[in-house]
């Protein structure tokens, strides 16, 4: 099943787009345009540097160096929230189906689960959400991971098992 999910186009997109949000939540806005022109002064001084460096060494200068686009605030948070929109559509597009096994449901979930994102579990059996499929009292009902929003780890609760 492992296999199967891995090879799926679904679960490949899945994985890109979790790890495009994983590098947005590390990126630094801008806050203001101060740090914006300070930037630039840096690019140029690299740019110096490294020139500089390549003509002591006898090499030609370094062309078209690499930029990394930093955003504001407003263009960092929407573009993260357009990556969480496509990811919910995804995770509705693979939940977990019914198996007969509990441990083979737990372990199929898990292995599902992408890395660098909040989630939580929703189970089919009572449609509760769980911090994992292992919180579920019958996770071979199936269920899928759905994206916490802030602060919502307060509505996780766990089957007493």
């Amino acid at each position: 099943m492992v296999k199967e999910l891995q090879s799926n186009p679904d679960y490949q997109q899945l994985l890109q787009i979790t790890s495009e949000y994983s590098s947005l939540e590390f990126q630094i806005p801008y806050t203001s345009e101060r740090d914006m022109v300070r930037d630039q002064m840096n690019m140029q001084l690299r740019e110096r540097v490294l020139r500089l460096l390549a003509e002591d060494k006898g090499e030609a200068p370094p062309q078209n160096l690499e930029q990394k686009k930093r955003l504001t605030k407003e263009e960092l948070d929407e573009q993260k929230a357009e990556k969480l929109k496509s990811l919910s559509a995804i995770l509705d597009k693979l939940a977990v189906p019914q198996s007969a096994s509990p441990v083979v449901a737990r372990n199929f979930a898990m292995a599902s689960k992408p890395t660098g994102v909040r989630l939580a579990w929703v189970c089919n059996y009572k449609h509760a959400m769980h911090s994992s499929p292992c919180g579920c009292a019958k996770p071979q009902l199936g269920g899928k991971w759905v994206i916490l929003g802030k602060n919502l780890t307060a509505a996780i609760k766990d089957d007493n098992q």
